[in-house]
């Protein structure tokens, strides 16, 4: 996956959910992870987007990690992340959007339309 595809905000929000997978000793990286880095990214866009929904965003984000705590886990520190086919489709999804809005770079604006549409069935 190319970094430099990515606006810096949403390069943060991939680190970090790297980051997740890591924390929760978790062997495969999953759009889970993406959506709970959104959702805790200080001064992020996702928040500040759901609150004006009226989204309770930290209860929406305990939520998404209680989930991931039931994923199952190593007992060790794992150096290689596998990443899973949903984050490929996920990047190809939001690939898709940069190029209907004629933008430059892939934003988290851009992955949470990707993974809306990925729940709701829509490639």
């Amino acid at each position: 996956m190319k970094m430099d595809r990515f606006t810096e905000q949403a390069q943060d929000v991939i680190t970090a959910s790297q980051e997740l997978v890591r924390e929760l000793r978790h062997t495969q990286w999953d759009v889970e992870h993406i959506v709970l880095a959104m959702l805790e990214q200080q001064e992020g866009i996702i928040p500040e987007v759901f609150e004006k929904l009226g989204v309770d965003v930290q209860h929406f984000a305990n939520r998404f990690r209680d989930s991931l705590k039931k994923t199952a886990t190593v007992s060790y520190d794992s150096q290689q992340i596998y990443i899973t086919p949903r984050i490929s489709q996920l990047v190809d999804r939001a690939n898709a959007e940069v190029r209907r809005l004629r933008d430059e770079l892939i934003g988290v604006d851009h992955l949470l339309i990707a993974v809306i549409s990925e729940r709701h069935g829509d490639t």
